[in-house]
């Protein structure tokens, strides 16, 4: 038997050896196969030594001179020409992209006009879109900037709007590009605004032909209005033009590092196990709109001439943060959040206009956070000064005037706390009034639900508009405050806007987080995030008010 023991040990080391080779065989050839996928992949290596100098290194960039030849584009009587225009930011813009590492092609160099290049249609316009088309696609690139100038029937109507087109294969990566460069060119245009001037926009989707067509994240970046006089007067200046040049610039730069980082391949052979991106849609399932929902992907018309988008149904959100004024926790990152917020800073605090200044200039809508008279509550909580029942008119306009000093951008008011001040009517009456001189709308944080800002701003004729939904009033939890989102979303979609409060200090970096995960989700079913100002507009054409004319000059 010692004998047939001994046939089955060695019987076994063999198979167990056998088993062992067959692990390191699979084992080898993973990490050859990962190497090999790692190798294939594009690399865009910097052609120099310092990637962070030449951040667009590898990047191919596309820049769609708009109009020309006999196509003038937008033009005044005195010979101000959209073409001319186009053409010129095209050629300041090139060298300063081509500087970060960038290979930059224009669709025109000079005064052409692109439907003789290859005329396939009838109408001479038609045939210019589609060769600007047929060059885009044929120069397979990373991203394409369409460079124009706007105009509006309102003169007091400025700065720069980027469109995109909601429903192509590139349409996420072209939102993104809109929004960051909205970001950047509202913020520029902050420099140059005057009190009462519209400048503060947001990136608007609709049906334009270019974009529908080329297969590369696209943007047209309307650069100004040649309606408003004062942008008409900046662009015939070189120093206006370069600082534009470089925000666009800065903007690229700017999208180029929120590019998603390529899978490894044992993320493609195991997808859910890399990292998962702040923006993800993974939490879409948990905001559900009212009603039926349907995807019109794949049921548009792309000749429509009208934008349609991804949900039924569509609704304004603007997303108020209280309590900026020094900087207390997710400042920072409120700061970073790459969709339109209005930021309600305490006006008399030590680092209260560096905020708002600094708000205003990367594209924020600013607003003042009155403090007002409370119950029950640490004198600390108000700040050095706020509005009290002791106070007189001349005490409460004196008390704005100098919170207008501090910001001279802001676009209205809203309460800090209040209780006080929410139910007595005197004291409220002389505040709204008070607002209302001052151009300011009124936003009630709805402190109290038996508030009568409402009902006197109905009277006196003030825009007021009315808080839905605290985000983050009764918690620090990241699900609940994505809860409240979800809801502030769900009566935006019902009624067609809705305004949400946050805050930051504690709670604030939470509130980032939560705002900036549910960006996706919340546009997918048909939620803009919009200004608070947007809101107030909506209302006040709604209720056919007639706001007092805004100064031109502060």
């Amino acid at each position: 038997m010692a004998w047939l023991f001994g046939i089955f040990e060695k019987t076994g080391i063999l198979l167990i050896r056998r088993k062992t080779l067959f692990l390191l065989a699979i084992i080898v050839a993973g990490l050859v196969a990962t190497a090999v996928y790692t190798y294939l992949q594009p690399r865009n290596l910097p052609p120099g030594p310092s990637p962070e100098n030449r951040p667009l290194a590898g990047k191919k960039i596309l820049i769609d001179v708009g109009h020309g030849g006999i196509d003038s584009g937008t033009n005044t009587k005195e010979g101000f020409l959209e073409k001319t225009v186009n053409l010129e930011m095209a050629t300041i813009l090139k060298p300063r992209l081509e500087q970060l590492g960038a290979t930059v092609l224009l669709s025109r160099e000079s005064d052409v006009d692109l439907s003789g290049l290859a005329p396939d249609h009838p109408q001479r316009y038609r045939t210019d879109l589609s060769n600007r088309v047929r060059w885009v696609n044929d120069n397979q690139a990373d991203l394409l900037l369409s460079l124009h100038i706007n105009s509006a029937r309102d003169p007091q109507m400025r700065g720069a709007i980027l469109l995109y087109h909601p429903k192509t294969p590139f349409t996420d990566r072209s939102k993104e590009l809109a929004y960051t460069l909205q970001k950047e060119l509202n913020g520029f245009y902050a420099h140059y605004a005057q009190r009462g001037e519209s400048y503060l926009h947001q990136p608007y989707g609709g049906d334009f032909f270019v974009l529908e067509y080329v297969k590369v994240p696209s943007v047209i970046i309307e650069m100004g209005f040649i309606t408003n006089y004062q942008d008409r007067s900046l662009f015939l200046k070189a120093d206006f033009r370069n600082a534009l040049a470089q925000k666009i610039t800065d903007g690229v730069v700017q999208f180029v590092k929120q590019e998603p980082v390529k899978k490894t391949f044992l993320e493609w052979l195991w997808p859910g196990q890399g990292h998962q991106d702040g923006n993800s849609d993974e939490r879409a399932d948990m905001v559900t709109a009212p009603g039926p929902q349907r995807d019109d992907r794949q049921n548009s018309s792309s000749s429509t001439g009208t934008e349609k988008s991804v949900s039924s149904r569509k609704g304004k959100l603007a997303i108020i943060i209280d309590d900026l004024g020094n900087y207390a926790g997710g400042v920072e990152e409120i700061l970073s959040i790459n969709r339109p917020l209005t930021v309600a800073i305490m006006p008399f605090f030590k680092d209260s206009q560096q905020l708002a200044t600094r708000a205003c200039h990367l594209g924020f809508e600013v607003m003042v956070h009155m403090p007002m008279q409370s119950e029950h509550v640490p004198a600390a909580w108000y700040g050095p000064r706020y509005v009290t029942t002791r106070m007189d008119r001349q005490q409460i306009a004196s008390l704005l005037d100098d919170a207008r000093d501090v910001m001279p951008f802001a676009a209205g008011v809203n309460n800090h706390m209040g209780i006080v001040i929410s139910r007595d009517e005197p004291s409220a009456l002389i505040t709204l009034e008070e607002v209302k001189k001052r151009q300011w709308y009124f936003v009630d944080s709805v402190t109290v639900p038996d508030s009568v800002f409402p009902r006197l701003a109905k009277e006196i004729g003030a825009p007021l508009i009315r808080r839905d939904v605290f985000l983050d009033h009764d918690s620090n939890d990241i699900e609940y405050i994505k809860g409240q989102l979800q809801k502030a979303g769900q009566i935006a979609l019902k009624q067609g806007h809705a305004v949400a409060i946050g805050h930051v200090g504690g709670r604030g970096k939470t509130t980032a987080r939560a705002i900036r995960e549910m960006i996706g989700p919340l546009e997918k079913l048909g939620v803009d995030f919009v200004f608070a100002s947007d809101l107030v507009r909506d209302a006040v054409m709604a209720s056919g008010t007639v706001l007092p004319e805004m100064p031109t000059n502060d």
